[in-house]
C-alpha cells in the first residue's frame, strides 16, 4: 500500500503542477509542493522505517507530512482568495491624474470589512477546530490514551498528525465555504487525509499493521488533490460572500456536537455530582450555541435581503431610461444597463472597457473630479463641492456614442457595493443633448440676426466691451454703415424685397471685411463692423471705404429689378493702449462711447448727402448736443408763445415803392441757429472740396 501511496502522491504532484501552468493559479503550485512532500514522507518512512528520531519523539519521516499540511493550507487559502482587488492601482487612472480622495468611514465599507471578516473567519475556524478535537478526543483518542498508559505529552506527540489535520480543517472551513467550488476537491483531500491519520492512531501507539481503510484514505486524498485543477471551478462572474453564514452555522453545529458528546460521556462515566456539573456546563454551551445559531440565521436573512436589493437595483437599471453603469474604482466597466442601447452599445459589449475611453478628452478631468467627490465621504464632498461650485458627484460631460457622435449627458457618480463585492462606482447618465441644443439655439438667436445671420447689436456691444478692455489690443475701431434712401426701396418694391436687399448687403459686407473682424447688423438698414488690432486709424478708414464701395459697386437684383444703393459710413477710433493711473481706460476708450461716436459720424455723413465716409472728430459731439439743445429750447418757446410774427416790407429803391413783404419769426430770448454749415472733416465722395468748408483731413473717395 505504501508503494501505491507513493505513486498516487507523485502523480498528484505532476497533475497539480501541470494544472497550475494551465490555469496560471499559484494555489495549485502550493498544492503540488504539498503532494511532493507527502510522497517524500512515504519514501522516508519506507527507507528509514522510523530508525532515526528527533528529540521530540518524532521521526524524520513525520516532518514532510507536517510541512505538506502547511503547504496545502496555503494553497487552499490562495485558491479561495480570488483575484478581485479591493482597491485599484494608481496606474488605472488615466491622464496622469492622481487617484481619488480616500473615502471616509462610510465609503470604506469595502476596505474596512475584510479585516473584520478575517477575524470572524479565524474565530469560526478556531471554534470548529476545538470542537473537532474535543469530539475526536472523547470518541477515539481518549480511549487510546487510557489504554496506552503513556504520559500526556508523549501521547500528544503520537497524535500530532490527526490533531494538526483537524486544526487545519477547522481553520480552513470558513475559507472553503466562501469559495467552495474552487477548493472543494483539495479540502476533501485534506479531510480524507485526516480520517486516514485518525484511523492510524492505534497503529502508531501500539504498533502493528495499519488497517486497509487507514492505507486507502491517503490514496483517495491523492486522487482528489490531483483532480482539482481539471474540474471546472466557479466562474469569475459569480459572487462570493466575504463572511459566509454557512461557516458560522458549521462552527455552531460543531460546538453543539462537542458539547453533546462531552455531556453524554460525562453522564455515562462520571459521579452524580460531577455529572450534574457536566450537564450544567454542557447545557450552557448548548444555549450559547443556539443563540449563535439564531444570530447566524439573522445574518443570513440580512444577506439575502441585501442580495435582493442588489438584484432590484439591476432590475431598475434595466427599466430606467437613464444609462446605468457599474465600474470598479479604476474605471473598468463591470455592468451596463439596457439603456446604453440608446447610445448604440450592447450592454454586454461594454463590460471590460474603461469608462474614460467613452468620455470626451476635454471633459475627462471634470469627470475624474466628479468621481472623487462621489466616492468621498459626505463632509469631504461637501467641502470640495463648495470650493468647486458644483454638486458633489454630478458633472455635465460629453460621451461618445457607437456611431462616433458626441452626446451631452448629465452624469452622477455614487458609491456602490453589492453583497460580497468590493466598493465600486455607480454611474448614471441622462441624455441632455436636446436641452443643450435648445440652449445653444436660444443663445444663437439672442446674439444673432435672424434675417442676415450676422451677429446682432447685443453681440457687438458684448464683444466691444471685451475687446476694448483687453490690454493686449493696441488699437480698435468701429464702423457704422447705413444704406442711403433704403426707405424708398420698401415703399417701391415692398418689405419682402427690402429684406432680400438687406441679406445681399450683409453677404457683400461679410465678404469684404477681414475674417478676424466682426460684421453685425445693428438694426433696420444699419450695419456695424468692429475692427480689432488695427495697425492704424488709416487702416480702419480704408476698410470703411471698401465696405461702402461694395454696396454701391453694382445694383441689387430683387424680383427681376435692379436697385442701386449707396451707403454712408461713420468711423470712430479707440486707442486702448493708454490707461490712466488707476489702470482704467480713459473716456475715449469706453465701449459705449466709441459706438456712440461711430453713430454720430455716420449721421453726419448722411446729413452731408450720403455716399461718403465720415471720420469722427471731437467737435461733432458738441455740435450734435448744441443742435439738440436748440431744438428743445425752440419747442418750449413755441409751446410758451415766446415767438412772434413780424412783417418786413420789401422796397424798390429806384421808385421807393413797397413791392412786397416777408413774414419773419422773432424769438426775443435767443437767436435762431446759424445757417452756416459747421466745420467738417469730410469731403464729398468723388467730388471737389466745398469752397465753404475748411481744410479736411480725409482724401476724396
Amino acid at each position: 500500500m505504501s508503494v501505491l501511496g507513493m505513486v498516487a502522491w507523485s502523480a498528484a504532484a505532476v497533475s497539480l503542477w501541470l494544472g497550475a501552468a494551465r490555469r496560471g493559479a499559484r494555489g495549485y503550485r502550493w498544492l503540488a509542493a504539498a503532494a511532493t512532500l507527502e510522497a517524500g514522507g512515504l519514501v522516508l518512512a519506507r527507507v528509514l522505517g522510523g530508525a532515526l528520531s528527533l528529540p521530540s519523539g518524532l521521526s524524520f519521516a513525520d516532518l514532510p507530512p507536517l510541512l505538506a499540511l502547511g503547504a496545502a493550507a496555503v494553497g487552499i487559502a490562495v485558491l479561495a482568495g480570488g483575484t478581485t482587488p479591493l482597491a485599484p492601482p494608481a496606474a488605472l487612472w488615466h491622464g496622469g491624474l492622481p487617484p481619488p480622495v480616500p473615502p471616509g468611514p462610510a465609503a470604506h465599507a469595502g476596505a474596512s470589512r475584510p479585516p473584520v471578516s478575517s477575524l470572524a473567519g479565524v474565530a469560526d475556524g478556531y471554534v470548529t477546530a476545538v470542537a473537532l478535537l474535543v469530539i475526536g478526543w472523547v470518541t477515539m483518542f481518549g480511549a487510546e490514551f487510557h489504554r496506552s498508559g503513556d504520559r500526556p505529552e508523549t501521547f500528544l506527540v503520537t497524535l500530532i498528525h490527526p490533531l494538526a489535520d483537524l486544526a487545519v480543517l477547522g481553520a480552513l472551513l470558513p475559507v472553503a465555504s466562501t469559495a467552495w467550488r474552487r477548493v472543494a476537491l483539495p479540502y476533501l483531500a485534506l479531510l480524507a487525509l485526516a480520517v486516514g491519520d485518525a484511523l492510524a492512531v492505534g497503529q502508531r501507539v501500539f504498533g502493528g499493521h495499519p488497517g486497509v481503510a487507514a492505507q486507502l484514505m491517503p490514496v483517495a486524498a491523492a486522487l482528489l488533490a490531483g483532480a482539482a485543477p481539471w474540474v471546472p471551478a466557479r466562474s469569475a462572474g459569480e459572487r462570493a460572500t466575504a463572511v459566509p453564514a454557512s461557516a458560522t452555522v458549521i462552527a455552531v453545529l460543531a460546538a453543539s456536537a462537542a458539547a453533546l458528546v462531552v455531556m453524554v460521556n460525562g453522564v455515562a462515566g462520571a459521579p452524580v455530582s460531577a455529572g450534574a456539573l457536566v450537564v450544567a456546563g454542557g447545557a450552557g454551551v448548548l444555549v450559547l450555541a443556539a443563540r449563535a445559531f439564531m444570530l447566524a440565521r439573522d445574518n443570513g436573512v440580512v444577506l439575502r435581503t441585501w442580495r435582493q436589493s442588489a438584484a432590484s437595483l439591476r432590475d431598475l437599471a434595466d427599466r430606467t431610461s437613464d444609462a446605468v453603469v457599474v465600474c470598479d474604482l479604476g474605471g473598468l466597466i463591470c455592468y451596463a444597463g439596457q439603456a446604453v442601447q440608446d447610445y448604440g452599445y450592447q450592454p454586454g459589449a461594454l463590460a471590460g472597457r474603461r469608462l474614460l475611453e467613452l468620455v470626451h478628452p476635454g471633459d475627462r478631468r471634470a469627470a475624474v473630479t466628479a468621481a472623487r467627490l462621489g466616492l468621498a465621504d459626505d463632509a469631504v464632498a461637501a467641502r470640495a463641492a463648495s470650493v468647486a461650485g458644483s454638486s458633489a458627484g454630478r458633472v455635465p460631460v460629453r460621451v461618445r456614442a457607437a456611431d462616433g457622435t458626441w452626446r451631452h449627458v448629465e452624469a452622477s457618480v455614487l458609491r456602490y457595493r453589492a453583497p460580497g463585492e468590493p466598493t465600486r462606482m455607480l454611474v448614471t447618465a441622462r441624455d441632455v443633448s436636446d436641452q443643450v441644443a435648445l440652449r445653444q439655439q436660444v443663445t444663437y438667436l439672442t446674439f444673432h440676426d435672424g434675417l442676415t445671420g450676422l451677429p446682432n447689436r447685443a453681440y457687438v456691444e458684448e464683444r466691444a466691451r471685451a475687446v476694448l478692455r483687453d490690454g493686449a489690443v493696441s488699437r480698435a475701431g468701429v464702423i457704422f454703415l447705413d444704406l442711403d434712401r433704403f426707405t424708398a426701396v420698401n415703399d417701391s418694391v415692398g418689405h419682402g424685397a427690402g429684406d432680400l436687399v438687406l441679406a445681399q448687403a450683409a453677404r457683400r459686407l461679410r465678404a469684404i471685411a477681414p475674417p478676424q473682424h466682426t460684421v453685425a447688423r445693428w438694426g433696420s438698414d444699419e450695419f456695424a463692423v468692429l475692427v480689432e488690432n488695427a495697425a492704424s486709424a488709416q487702416e480702419v478708414t480704408e476698410i470703411a471705404d471698401r465696405l461702402a464701395d461694395a454696396i454701391s459697386a453694382e445694383p441689387f437684383r430683387v424680383s427681376g429689378q435692379q436697385i442701386a444703393l449707396t451707403a454712408s459710413a461713420g468711423v470712430a477710433i479707440a486707442n486702448v493702449a493708454h490707461l490712466d493711473h488707476l489702470g482704467h481706460l480713459d473716456h475715449s476708450g469706453q465701449p459705449g462711447t466709441v459706438l456712440r461716436d461711430a453713430d454720430v459720424a455716420m449721421s453726419r455723413a448722411k446729413e452731408a448727402g450720403g455716399d461718403r465716409v465720415e471720420v469722427y472728430a471731437a467737435h461733432m459731439h458738441a455740435d450734435t448736443a448744441r443742435r439738440r439743445e436748440i431744438v428743445s429750447d425752440l419747442q418750449r418757446a413755441i409751446a410758451g408763445s415766446e415767438v412772434s410774427l413780424a412783417y418786413q416790407p420789401i422796397v424798390d429803391l429806384t421808385t421807393s415803392r413797397v413791392t412786397g413783404a416777408e413774414a419773419l419769426v422773432r424769438w426775443p430770448r435767443g437767436g435762431l441757429p446759424d445757417a452756416r454749415a459747421p466745420e467738417s472733416t469730410e469731403r464729398p465722395r468723388g467730388g471737389l472740396p466745398d469752397a465753404r468748408a475748411p481744410e479736411s483731413t480725409e482724401r476724396p473717395r
